[in-house]
């Protein structure tokens, strides 16, 4: 006798619409989750990048007491190994090296600054794809305060000049390091500030009282030509209820 075998109402298996019905619920699962994935990846970066900034915020405050409530200089663009400048002489009272020592002219590339890590903000790398050899890209992800060179206007000052910490008349106010969008070690709050790092609203930046805060682009920017005060030197911006005053100080 010829048996047929049959499938008891038992038997496991799916159907084609059971197994688009699952598809579909992990695609919407997968649509919810990337966004706070990537949002919480950005907030580990900024974390990273605020740390940074803390441990210059550190060498400030040591150096200014080692040199009498001075500032070490502004320093200059091109001027690697130049004595004097914040570049070269802050990284030391952290156990990090100076920028002439990283940068001797020949481009740092592929995460060259892995050892060096008070260089570097993660956005940055990111933003270039690890890859800084090229565009001007070598190690200023943090700049000094444009207008904090001794001569009271805006713009690289390659002579060495040290502005006294007591010159700054409100320190919870004045940014001494910023995030800076491009290869530079001095800047400004214009096209050089970085006002979109971190989540395209805002960057950490380093106070004169060595507070660090997260300051939106909306309160960083406009620039000083546009503000009252530039037209009697004083430089500063104010937006959304915080006041940001850069300058100016002169020896």
């Amino acid at each position: 006798m010829k048996r047929t075998h049959e499938h008891s109402p038992g038997s496991p298996g799916f159907t084609l619409i059971e197994l688009l019905v699952v598809v579909a619920i992990i695609a919407v699962l997968v649509a919810i989750l990337l966004p706070s994935l990537g949002r919480a990846r950005e907030l580990a970066r900024t974390t990273h990048c605020a740390s940074g900034m803390r441990q210059w915020g550190i060498a400030v405050q040591m150096y200014t007491t080692d040199y009498n409530n001075h500032y070490p200089s502004e320093g200059a663009g091109g001027q690697n190994t130049m004595a004097g400048a914040w570049y070269n002489e802050l990284p030391a009272y952290v156990n990090a090296p100076s920028y002439g020592a990283i940068y001797t002219g020949s481009a740092v590339v592929n995460g060259g600054f892995a050892n060096s890590w008070i260089w570097y903000c993660q956005t940055q790398l990111v933003k270039y794809k690890d890859n800084i050899a090229t565009g001007g890209k070598n190690g200023f992800h943090y700049a000094w305060n444009d207008v904090l060179n001794g001569s009271g206007t805006w713009g690289n000052n390659s002579t060495t000049k040290y502005v006294s910490a007591a010159a700054i008349q409100e320190p919870f106010n004045t940014p001494l390091i910023c995030e800076v969008a491009q290869n530079s070690p001095n800047v400004q709050p214009d096209s050089t500030l970085d006002a979109s790092r971190h989540r395209s609203t805002g960057s950490n930046m380093l106070f004169a009282d060595a507070s660090i805060d997260f300051v939106r682009a909306t309160q960083s920017l406009p620039g000083p030509a546009t503000t009252p005060e530039a037209a009697t030197g004083f430089y500063a911006s104010q937006n959304n209820g915080r006041r940001l005053v850069w300058g100016k100080y002169a020896n």
